[in-house]
């Protein structure tokens, strides 16, 4: 259960997308269009956006104990990430579209 503006909801995905006003499921009209893959992985992670849609953000890697485990900018189409020195373990992806203040919620597993 989700509970976000005085709206409770049933959230059954690993991806939501959050703005400033509101909590959306990927079915919503906010354009983000990012591909996290593969998921779970044991080294690499790869980020790509749309190259349309591509400009600057920014994201982290937290762990389940809040700690940000890696940061960095993104200013290209496409990123990867070497989580290979990572703990076994579910992390959380958080970019943040610093053009329209959107944020993107990913769960990753690192096996």
């Amino acid at each position: 259960l989700y509970t976000y503006n005085n709206v409770e909801e049933e959230y059954t995905s690993d991806t939501i997308f959050i703005n400033q006003k509101n909590v959306t499921k990927k079915s919503s009209n906010v354009n983000f269009d990012v591909k996290v893959f593969p998921n779970p992985t044991r080294s690499n992670l790869f980020i790509e956006f749309n190259p349309e849609s591509a400009h600057y953000y920014e994201f982290h890697i937290i762990d389940l104990r809040g700690n940000v485990v890696y940061s960095s900018d993104l200013v290209t189409n496409s990123y990867e990430i070497n989580i290979r020195h990572f703990d076994a373990g579910i992390y959380f992806l958080h970019i943040i579209d610093n053009k329209n203040k959107n944020k993107y919620i990913h769960k990753i597993v690192k096996k």
